[in-house]
């Protein structure tokens, strides 16, 4: 061990040979003191110093010596080049694309299929797979206030035998209260 003597307090304190190049305070305090005190005004290595771009550096603690993680590496393309990919791209149909996954998609637990051509699709063209089910079992589209609800609790469970369809959102939440698993309402008597 090897003995220091404190930078700010001046008090006298121990370190491992390994540590004498990196400790300068004796405790966690001090060295908080002595950064804030180092990086004040003209005592900042920074002070006055002009950015890259020609602006004038203000007084920061906050990483001071250190090179940002992105300095020149600004993008590969070009803006040029960035709007042309986007214009190809915008004009390929969505099925073409290469983020195109079949038009399976999971939001809050439920699937959604893409269906453009769908009466009751939603603003990006998609309608939930357990309505498109009742649909096809009841041979007719659903009107946007009848509910499907999932049996089990489980949304992506889509199978006709856990689906059971409610003519609007109060019968359905009749339902919920009647078997008293609306989360925060107690179970309804009747």
């Amino acid at each position: 061990m090897i003995k220091l003597v404190c930078k700010q307090c001046k008090k006298s304190f121990f370190v491992s040979p390994s540590r004498i190049n990196k400790i300068k305070c004796c405790s966690k305090k001090c060295s908080n003191i002595c950064k804030k005190e180092t990086m004040k005004g003209k005592n900042n290595p920074f002070y006055g110093k002009k950015h890259s771009n020609g602006t004038k550096r203000k007084n920061s603690i906050a990483h001071i010596g250190q090179k940002a993680w992105n300095k020149g590496k600004t993008g590969i393309h070009s803006k040029e080049t960035i709007n042309k990919l986007r214009k190809i791209m915008l004009d390929k149909p969505i099925e073409k694309r290469p983020s195109w996954k079949g038009g399976r998609r999971k939001e809050k637990g439920y699937i959604f299929i893409y269906s453009p051509n769908h009466p009751n699709k939603t603003a990006n063209n998609c309608v939930g797979e357990h309505r498109l089910v009742m649909e096809k079992h009841l041979k007719r589209f659903l009107t946007r206030k009848e509910v499907v609800h999932h049996i089990n609790g489980k949304k992506d469970d889509n199978r006709l035998q856990n689906l059971k369809l409610f003519s609007n959102n109060s019968s359905h939440m009749f339902f919920h209260s009647k078997n008293g698993d609306i989360k925060g309402r107690p179970k309804k008597k009747r």
